[in-house]
């Protein structure tokens, strides 16, 4: 799943899904900006590919998405 402050860090609200060798799922969003984390097997994971990061408050940190 995906989790973040757009489904307020719920794991069982965005699940992802596998196509063509890739995970996926759209969410349709307002500008703005948006902190997430992937939910894998129980586990927090951040964004390894964004280059946007900013601290979780929990000595880890959240991936940064921003829409125009």
């Amino acid at each position: 799943s995906v989790i973040g402050d757009f489904n307020g860090w719920q794991p069982d609200r965005t699940p992802l899904r596998r196509a063509r060798g890739a995970w996926s799922v759209d969410v349709p969003l307002p500008p703005g900006e948006y902190q997430y984390k992937f939910w894998v097997d129980g586990v927090l994971i951040r964004d390894k590919l964004s280059s946007s990061i900013i601290a979780d408050g929990e000595g880890g940190y959240n991936a940064v998405l921003m829409i125009r």
